[in-house]
């Protein structure tokens, strides 16, 4: 009863010495996180309720980044988020949360480390285009400020980039270049864990129609597998067991360059040098070199 009196005359150093010589110790807490006090209720947290200890650093963390304190920020979140083994245990949204605040500390190592985790958080979730948009930003603030860019960076933007222009050249019935992106995205298909049988199936069909039929039928080969078979359209699946039974290996040569590092001659879709093993710059309309 005294720590509530306290309280109730706006006493809270008085309350909270009362709450904490009572029974009801957390009651002290509580009044802490009421008056959006988080540094002291974080404090108390320590002793009285460490579960709640994540949830609190997150609230200090929201309140320090208001006033523009990000490097107070960034330390509360960061304590907030990790585990018993010094680990971070965090989501998506937790890496959202992060990714702001290393961006306005210009830490842009930390923050192209925590896009690629928001990325493919995203792409895992089948939310393609998201993941694009948010490799793309991370990767245009890296080149604006001369900092080299993560390789997986590089290769999932790629990826990406070429599943979401496929498209594009589906509509202008340029169907050899939806091929060749789809050839390259179905290599990666791990990547794609959402739509694995639809962009499989797009691929058979892309290629078949362009001239790769090689290529046509090793990925209809893969949707005969027994986990994917039964989840081919019904429209498509007779025209796939027709390409793997006819077993037409003919493909179309793709055009060959040579590299802009070591003249070694490739083909133009090939987006890493098999000789001197540099990733090549690709035009953004045809993610070819």
């Amino acid at each position: 009863m005294s720590g509530h009196a306290a309280c109730f005359l706006n006493e809270f150093d008085l309350a909270q010495e009362h709450y904490l010589a009572s029974s009801k110790p957390k009651c002290a807490l509580e009044m802490r996180k009421d008056l959006l006090e988080w540094e002291t209720a974080l404090t108390l947290a320590q002793t009285l309720a460490p579960q709640d200890i994540p949830y609190i650093s997150k609230q200090y963390a929201d309140q320090l980044e208001f006033v523009g304190d990000y490097m107070g920020a960034l330390a509360s979140y960061e304590a907030g988020l990790k585990s018993a083994d010094g680990s971070y245990d965090g989501g998506a949204k937790d890496a959202r949360y992060l990714f702001k605040l290393y961006m306005a500390l210009h830490r842009y190592q930390e923050a192209a480390r925590t896009a690629i985790i928001i990325a493919r958080e995203e792409q895992q979730a089948g939310n393609y285009r998201i993941a694009h948009d948010v490799l793309f930003g991370m990767f245009s603030d890296l080149r604006t400020n001369n900092i080299k860019i993560p390789q997986e960076m590089t290769t999932n933007l790629m990826l990406l980039h070429s599943y979401l222009l496929v498209r594009l050249h589906n509509k202008r019935g340029d169907h050899l270049k939806a091929a060749r992106l789809l050839v390259r995205v179905s290599s990666n298909i791990s990547k794609f864990p959402q739509h694995v049988v639809a962009i499989l199936t797009s691929t058979v069909v892309e290629c078949y129609r362009s001239g790769l039929k090689g290529s046509a039928f090793d990925y209809a080969s893969m949707l005969l597998r027994p986990e994917y078979h039964n989840k081919i359209d019904s429209k498509y699946k007779s025209r796939v067991e027709h390409i793997v039974k006819k077993r037409d290996r003919a493909e179309i040569d793709d055009h060959v360059s040579p590299c802009p590092y070591c003249s070694f001659e490739l083909p133009n879709y090939d987006l890493v040098c098999s000789e001197c093993k540099n990733t090549l710059p690709y035009c953004i309309v045809t993610v070819s070199f």
